[in-house]
C-alpha cells in the first residue's frame, strides 16, 4: 500500500511495499522520489503519462512497470491507484497498491518464446510440405507424360503389327 501527498511529495509506503523491493521499514525515505528513482528508465515516461492521464481525466490508474530491487535487478509490479481531487479540481493525494508480477511476466516471456519457436517450426514444416507437394505434383506430371508416351508406343506397335499381319 502507498499513499502520496501530491502537494508535498511525501509518501507513505507500507512495510510490505518496502519488503517487495527488498528493504526494511527504515531503509526507504517517505518521498515520491523513492518510487520514481526506482522506475526502470524505459518505463518512466509511460508511468508519468499514465499519472498525468489519471490526474487530467480520472481514467483508471493501473500500470505494469519495472522497479529496481535492492539487489539491483528490476522486478515487474502492477501499480494501481486512485487520486482524490480537491474542490478546485486539482488532485490532492493518491493512494493505491503494488503487486509483484515478476513471476507472471517471466512465464509470459517463456510462453512468447515457446510460441515464437513453434511458429517458426510450423513455418519450416509448411515450407517443407509445400516443397514436397511441388515434387509430388511434378512426379504426377512426369508419370502422366510417361504413361501417355507408353500408350502411344503401344498403339504404334499394335498398329504396325496389325498392318504386317494384314498385308
Amino acid at each position: 500500500i502507498w499513499d502520496w501527498q501530491l502537494d508535498t511529495g511525501e509518501c507513505y509506503y507500507s512495510p510490505r511495499w518496502k519488503e517487495l523491493l527488498g528493504y526494511g521499514e527504515r531503509d526507504i525515505a517517505d518521498h515520491e522520489a523513492s518510487f520514481f528513482s526506482r522506475v526502470h528508465p524505459d518505463d518512466l515516461e509511460a508511468v508519468r503519462a499514465a499519472l498525468a492521464r489519471h490526474f487530467d481525466t480520472g481514467d483508471r490508474f493501473d500500470i505494469e512497470t519495472r522497479l529496481r530491487h535492492r539487489t539491483g535487478e528490476f522486478r515487474w509490479f502492477r501499480y494501481r491507484g486512485q487520486a482524490e481531487w480537491g474542490d478546485n479540481g486539482r488532485p490532492l493525494r493518491m493512494a493505491g497498491s503494488m503487486t509483484d508480477i515478476t513471476r507472471e511476466k517471466k512465464h509470459e516471456a517463456e510462453i512468447i518464446a515457446v510460441s515464437a519457436m513453434l511458429a517458426e517450426r510450423v513455418s519450416e514444416r509448411t515450407a517443407a510440405l509445400e516443397h514436397r507437394s511441388e515434387q509430388l505434383s511434378q512426379l504426377a506430371t512426369d508419370l502422366t507424360l510417361a504413361e501417355q508416351h507408353a500408350r502411344e508406343q503401344l498403339a504404334k506397335t499394335l498398329h504396325d503389327g496389325l498392318q504386317q499381319l494384314l498385308f
